[in-house]
């Protein structure tokens, strides 16, 4: 155990480290708040530099949003546009065909009653062509017969001595 009389020693040893760290502190005190507020400076320069910074990205952030609408307003602009003309055409090309489907129509119906008219001129020449093939064959048949009948007179002719 430490006496009174040590205790005392001991504290007159520290008391005046403790003097002049009580005579430092007002120092370190302006110097802290020299620093705190050089700190706060920084930081608030820091943070107005950010908002500076964030509003021209979002400056930046709307332009580009603007030139995208833009952009896809146009672009469904010329989407419209080219529907139209394609409707439009798709209108003239079912006219134009409805107008060759006409003309192929109309063509192949003077081709079908031509096509009639050859098949009834053909039945004609059918009809035509079996009466001479009737009479031709009541001819051969006719000549076939007179040459038998007149084979046979010879024959019989021969035979009785009248040639």
């Amino acid at each position: 155990m430490l006496t009174l009389e040590q205790i005392e020693v001991h504290l007159s040893y520290m008391r005046p480290d403790l003097e002049a760290a009580n005579a430092a502190l007002p120092v370190l005190r302006d110097k802290l708040d020299a620093l705190s507020e050089k700190l706060d400076s920084k930081i608030d320069q820091a943070n107005r530099e950010r908002i500076a910074s964030d509003e021209a990205l979002a400056e930046k952030i709307d332009q580009a949003n603007r030139d995208r609408i833009a952009s896809d307003e146009a672009l469904a602009e010329k989407i419209d546009q080219a529907n139209k003309e394609r409707i439009a055409g798709d209108a003239a090309l079912g006219a134009k065909i409805d107008q060759l489907s006409a003309k192929v129509d109309a063509k192949i119906d003077a081709t079908n009653a031509r096509i009639d008219v050859t098949n009834e001129s053909v039945a004609k020449l059918d009809k035509t062509v079996n009466g001479i093939n009737s009479k031709l064959n009541a001819l051969l048949l006719l000549v076939t017969g007179l040459i038998t009948v007149v084979s046979f007179f010879i024959t019989v002719g021969k035979a009785v001595g009248w040639f």
